[in-house]
């Protein structure tokens, strides 16, 4: 996946976005699927990997790219 700088706490991949907050002064960084939240990581590695497999699965068949098949 190629990420553009869309922010200053913002990267965006096509539908994907991942956006860097902080809570109670932790950084954390939450991935989105359009207006859909998918998780929340600790690391921008992490959430660009959350991003990278959740766009796997829906590749392969997922609904959600979480492993389960649509229907499930």
């Amino acid at each position: 996946m190629n990420w553009d700088r869309v922010g200053k706490y913002h990267i965006q991949c096509g539908e994907y976005a991942i956006c860097r907050t902080h809570h109670s002064g932790t950084k954390l960084f939450t991935v989105w699927y359009g207006n859909e939240r998918i998780g929340i990581r600790h690391t921008a590695k992490e959430a660009m990997a959350l991003a990278e497999s959740h766009e796997t699965g829906k590749r392969n068949g997922n609904e959600t790219g979480n492993g389960r098949k649509r229907g499930q």
